[in-house]
């Protein structure tokens, strides 16, 4: 697993609403790729099924290699992270890159967390930047923080205190616990009126869905 700013890749997939269907597992045994990946899912997080990496490896793979993008992300997660399978970042980079392809946002999310730790990809700030920022309009929270730690340094993007804060609030707010570890540091630098201005934008960026983020 990487270290410092990065405490896992980011994984595909609608996390919140698992729950098997009577004709899941069916259709997963079809070669359903979606049903595979649904199953890889419940696998992976043990739920209505015992928790098995090994298993959650195998129906990711058999998804991947009919190109579902999500099961491509998560195989890559898996190899990234040496779960059910030998540690493998070449393979791990490989999957993301073809997941990737497809539009999938978390692929893409860690192929740039990858390129700005120098690692993969080479190194292409203002690239990374526009990876971000479209994940960070679409509410993930880790974009929202790399793209808060970007404002802060100026990197890919001209540096911005103010809107370091404000996307490192709206990360914390969507559940990033590492953001809300920064957040103190970030607003000891401002004046109070910049700390208004953040919040004020960070509050405009939510109550719109993320659409108000520029």
């Amino acid at each position: 697993m990487w270290i410092g700013i990065w405490s896992g890749p980011v994984l595909a997939g609608a996390w919140d609403s698992l729950k098997a269907d009577p004709g899941l597992t069916i259709r997963a045994y079809l070669g359903v790729a979606a049903a595979q990946n649904a199953l890889g899912r419940l696998y992976f997080r043990g739920v209505e099924v015992p928790q098995s990496d090994s298993s959650a490896f195998a129906w990711w793979q058999k998804s991947a290699l009919r190109d579902d993008a999500d099961a491509q992300t998560n195989l890559g997660a898996l190899y990234d992270l040496g779960r059910g399978v030998e540690s493998d970042k070449a393979q791990a980079e490989a999957w993301w890159q073809r997941a990737a392809a497809q539009g999938n946002i978390a692929a893409q999310i860690n192929l740039r967390v990858m390129a700005d730790i120098g690692s993969g990809l080479p190194v292409d700030d203002s690239a990374a930047a526009a990876w971000y920022l479209t994940a960070a309009r679409k509410g993930d929270s880790l974009a929202q923080y790399m793209l808060g730690r970007r404002y802060s340094i100026g990197r890919g993007v001209n540096q911005d205190h103010v809107r370091a804060h404000a996307w490192t609030l709206v990360a914390a707010k969507s559940g990033s616990s590492r953001a809300a570890e920064r957040v103190n540091t970030l607003a000891a630098a401002l004046t109070p009126a910049q700390l208004v201005e953040a919040a004020a934008w960070a509050e405009e960026c939510q109550t719109s869905n993320f659409k108000n983020c520029d």
